[in-house]
Parts: C-alpha cells; sequence; structure tokens
C-alpha cells in the first residue's frame, strides 16, 4: 500500500496545452457547454496476451496495480464533465474507478466484454442525469446491417467468422442540467485485431453510427461518438466518418483484402456484400472536433510495439460531433513524438496507457426539436 501511493505521489501528468477555437469562445458559451475525453485504458488482460508489452515495460510498472492510480490521477487533472473509457475490465470498473470517481462526482455505467475488455462511461451528476442508456455488441449490429443483402446460408455463415469479433459500442443518453438539452454519446471501440481487414472495422463504424442516431432520435439531436477507432486519419473508416461517405479511391483500396470464400460456392469481397446506401451516406453528419480546432488530427493518440512486428504510433482515437447541433470550442492539445517515445513505446513512466487521452470541448447550438425532455 505504501508502494503504491509512493508511486502516484511521484507522478505528475504530462503537462498539456489546451487549444481554443479563433475568435475564443464567451464565458456563457463555456458554462452552457460540457467537455467530454476519450481514454483506451490498455486492460491487464491485453497485457498478459500480448508479449511485446514485456519487452520494453518494467514488470513493476505493467500491470493496473501500478497503473491505475496513475491513470486515476490523471482522470482527476482531465477533469472531464464526459468520460469514456475503453479496455476497462469489470474489477477496474467496480473497485477502482467507480468508487474513486465517485468521489469526485461522477457516475457511471459499464459494458462487460466477453473477453474483458469492457467500456465505461462516466458523466459529472453537476453537470448530467442519465435517462437511458444501452449495450450493444458491434458484431450483432453489423450482422443487422447486413441483413438486407441477399446470401445464401454458407456464404451468410462465413461472414459472421469475420465480424464476430468481440467489440462493442455503449450508449448513453445524458440530459443536460444548464440548458435542459438532452445529449446522446456512443463510446467505442472497434476491433484491433484485424486492421488488415479494414472492412470489418468500417462496417462496425457504419452499424455503430446508425445505432447512436436512432438511440438519440434522429440526426437533428445533438450526438456524439468517441472512442478507440483502430483506424488511421486517410483511411476509408476516417473518410466515411469525415465525408460522409466513400469515395471510389477508398473501395479499390478495400477490395484489395482477402476476400470471403466459401468452398465449392464461390468468393466475395466483403465490401461488395454491404448495403449500397450505408456506403454512399453517413447519417451523423458530423465533424471532428480535434480537426475543426487545430486543422488537423493527433499526431500520436496510441503508440506500442505489443505484438514485437515494429513499434506502431499514430491516432486512432477520435471525438466526433453532431455539428448541426452542437460546436466544438476547444482541445487539449496530445504531446509530441519525443516523450511518448522516450521509453521506446507505451505505457511508460510518463504516460499510463498505451494510449493518450483526448479531450474537446462543445456547446450546445440553438434548441433542436424534442432535445428539450
Amino acid at each position: 500500500m505504501e508502494e503504491a501511493q509512493t508511486n502516484v505521489m511521484s507522478f505528475t501528468p504530462y503537462p498539456r496545452k489546451w487549444i481554443e477555437k479563433s475568435p475564443k469562445p464567451d464565458a456563457v458559451s463555456k458554462e452552457n457547454g460540457f467537455t467530454a475525453v476519450s481514454y483506451n485504458l490498455l486492460a491487464d488482460c491485453a497485457v498478459r496476451n500480448l508479449v511485446g508489452y514485456h519487452s520494453y515495460v518494467a514488470k513493476h510498472a505493467l500491470y493496473m496495480d501500478f497503473r491505475l492510480p496513475r491513470i486515476l490521477k490523471e482522470l482527476a487533472e482531465l477533469d472531464g464533465d464526459i468520460v469514456a473509457m475503453q479496455e476497462v475490465e469489470g474489477e477496474v470498473f467496480f473497485k477502482g474507478l467507480a468508487p474513486a470517481l465517485g468521489k469526485l462526482g461522477y457516475k457511471g455505467v459499464h459494458l462487460q466484454r466477453r473477453d474483458d475488455l469492457g467500456l465505461s462511461l462516466f458523466f459529472k451528476t453537476s453537470k448530467f442525469s442519465l435517462l437511458d442508456q444501452k449495450c450493444c455488441t458491434l458484431h450483432d449490429l453489423a450482422e443487422t446491417t447486413l441483413q438486407v443483402t441477399p446470401m445464401s446460408t454458407e456464404q451468410r455463415n462465413e461472414v459472421r467468422t469475420y465480424i464476430e469479433r468481440p467489440s462493442a459500442f455503449l450508449l448513453a443518453k445524458l440530459k443536460h442540467k444548464g440548458t435542459n438539452q438532452v445529449l446522446t454519446v456512443g463510446n467505442i471501440h472497434t476491433v484491433w485485431d484485424s486492421m488488415q481487414y479494414q472492412t470489418v472495422t468500417l462496417l462496425q463504424v457504419i452499424s455503430a453510427v446508425r445505432e447512436l442516431v436512432a438511440f438519440a432520435g434522429g440526426v437533428q439531436q445533438p450526438h456524439l461518438i468517441l472512442g478507440d477507432f483502430n483506424s488511421i486519419p486517410g483511411g476509408p473508416v476516417y473518410r466515411y466518418m469525415n465525408d460522409g461517405k466513400l469515395d471510389e479511391e477508398m473501395k479499390k483500396i478495400l477490395r484489395q483484402e482477402e476476400p470471403v470464400e466459401v468452398p465449392d460456392v464461390g468468393s466475395w469481397q466483403l465490401l461488395d456484400l454491404l448495403p449500397t446506401d450505408s456506403l454512399t451516406r453517413n447519417p451523423m453528419q458530423c465533424k471532428s472536433a480535434y480537426f475543426e480546432i487545430m486543422g488537423k488530427e493527433p499526431s500520436i493518440t496510441n503508440c506500442d510495439d505489443a505484438c514485437q512486428d515494429g513499434r506502431f504510433d499514430g491516432c486512432l482515437d477520435y471525438i466526433w460531433y453532431s455539428y448541426e447541433s452542437l460546436s466544438a470550442l476547444g482541445v487539449l492539445e496530445t504531446p509530441s513524438s519525443e516523450p511518448i517515445m522516450r521509453f521506446h513505446a507505451l505505457p511508460s513512466d510518463l504516460f499510463p496507457s498505451d494510449h493518450i487521452p483526448i479531450k474537446a470541448q462543445f456547446r450546445f447550438n440553438m434548441q433542436t426539436p424534442q432535445s428539450v425532455i
């Protein structure tokens, strides 16, 4: 216990600069708005299953008994009104996050995944009250999306093997106490072990966005989706979210993936099994908070060498918002590559997860129909 206290007392979250929209928002906009944080915590079960972490992280610093006190210190400093977390094991939520954040004025909801890489969503009770929540598995949502596509039983079963991954989506409908506006939040963690099959990730995101808009009560209602998208800027998933559709260039890239094959029947590109309308229209009509404020995405939100196949460093985490009903006011700048890579990769003495938390501030635009309850 004494060692854990010494560990956290000696830790100071890495300093980061707040970047505001120009011209700077007024005090009323800030008071009538809110901040949102997304943070992938790196679950212990992931550390145990991926030997790469053990090659560059000190043994005593690998697991949550060392990292969680530091994460909690980060969360206290981040001070988000809404905090979406990925890779949260049940024990970490119930015995660690919920009690500690409860003392800071938060309440939380949790979605437990079968692989224990759960999702948690916390909100400040001084700012919000919980109206409704919904837990979804992304492969179930994806299968619903594909129901309209004619397929043989054999073909559908083979497609199922591609999309049945333990990935999840946690939805919450929150009432903002300052404005009485209702905000719907989606916390997402797409499949990571098939980044070479971006069509699977795209299908998950398409399905999640549809579910988010439906749960919100329509595209005109304030909503945002944040989390670990396991997709880099400029890739198919990013282009779909940012551009609202998938262009021919991105389709060409996705068609280079390994096809879905059914013995004695044939083979198909998974992309060609997606409903056409799902590729040509993103119902969310969204913007990225970081791109809106800074004109670019963070250079790095994830840095690891988990599989010992070369260090990965890039942007995988985003906060997307419905720009008709919300405006982005500011974001928390992410650190440069130097401190992130100082100890080869993350986690490290400076950063207690292999992801960097991101934060954005928003205000509600004019009152939207049915948004006040």
